[in-house]
């Protein structure tokens, strides 16, 4: 902050800064999975600086993500039986074998 203050270097790609960068975004990817984050994608993972991403995949994060049961809005059904949901989150394992 006291280099930049306005923060108007990006250093998203210094080499200096790697190991911090990573750490930080480990951090942030089952943050985004557990609050069911609606902009999280393969693409948070696979940034132009991670090149250790895991490829994009169906069973890439392992699990979907249905919303919760809410006042203002109706349970969603289930794409495999068409009755209402009843896990908000479950492996894909467990989806695919209700197909």
């Amino acid at each position: 902050m006291k280099k930049d203050p306005a923060a108007m270097n990006n250093l998203i790609s210094a080499p200096q800064h790697e190991f911090l960068r990573h750490q930080r975004h480990d951090v942030l990817l089952p943050w985004m999975n557990d609050t069911r984050d609606p902009f999280r994608g393969y693409y948070w993972e696979r940034r132009p600086w991670r090149k250790d991403a895991r490829n994009a995949s169906w069973p890439y994060t392992g699990y979907t993500r249905q919303r919760e049961n809410e006042d203002y809005e109706p349970r969603q059904l289930d794409y495999a039986t068409g009755l209402e949901m009843v896990n908000a989150v479950r492996t894909k394992e467990t989806e695919k074998s209700l197909i």
